[in-house]
């Protein structure tokens, strides 16, 4: 588990994961993109599930700090964490 704190215009870069991460936000807003550029906003209280292969990035796209629980569940085996992925060309959020 990660305690996270993302400043204001922070980026995760674009990435995905060997598992299942769960994301719980402590306080701020996040934006989720999805390699479509799909929007999903998450204030304090809520989380998400970032799964799969698909590229994602996570932007703090506020004038404060975001706090972010995060949660790897990975294989024991899993060499990485996170895998950098490239900026999808559907998407020119980064």
């Amino acid at each position: 588990m990660q305690a996270i704190t993302s400043p204001p215009g922070a980026s995760s870069g674009w990435h995905s994961h060997p598992g299942v991460v769960l994301v719980a936000v402590q306080s701020g807003t996040v934006t989720l993109y999805d390699q479509e550029c799909h929007t999903t906003q998450y204030g304090a209280g809520q989380a998400f599930v970032e799964v799969g292969d698909d590229p994602s990035l996570v932007r703090n796209n506020t004038t404060s700090n975001a706090v972010l629980y995060v949660t790897l569940i990975v294989p024991k085996s899993a060499p990485l964490l996170r895998i950098d992925k490239p900026q999808p060309a559907t998407c020119s959020a980064s």
